[in-house]
């Protein structure tokens, strides 16, 4: 019958423990700041997918344009600053276009590719990405 729990509790008995005093090293905190940033970087790193390679991203990579594989669910704001924490750069602006799904026709059947989203990034002059 312990489900029930029908015992009565002890009135005054309490147990302190006392907890050692932690004295935190200044090298902890360096540590935890680095931390910190490969954390934000690995948090932006889920809205930028993949360099996009084509001909017409390596013609608009001289004139400071790197296209980008992104994430469904990302903005304009979100991916300047993806940009901003893993390349080390400020984009100028950023522009986003929706990839439109496809229909194919492979081995008797039909089926459809999956879409998604591209985004431009425009650097300032002198600014590079090494994809």
């Amino acid at each position: 019958m312990s489900f029930l729990n029908l015992r009565k509790k002890k009135k005054g008995v309490v147990k302190s423990a006392e907890k050692p005093a932690v004295i935190s090293a200044p090298k902890k905190l360096a540590v935890s700041a680095e931390k910190e940033k490969k954390g934000a970087q690995s948090v932006f790193a889920r809205f930028i997918e993949r360099p996009r390679i084509s001909e017409k991203a390596t013609t608009l990579a001289t004139e400071n344009c790197y296209v980008f594989d992104v994430s469904r669910t990302a903005n304009k704001h979100l991916i300047a600053q993806a940009v901003k924490a893993l390349y080390k750069v400020v984009p100028k602006s950023v522009r986003v276009l929706p990839i439109p799904k496809k229909t194919l026709f492979a081995r008797g059947k039909m089926g459809t590719t999956g879409g998604g989203k591209k985004a431009y990034v425009f650097l300032k002059k002198g600014d590079k990405i090494e994809l």
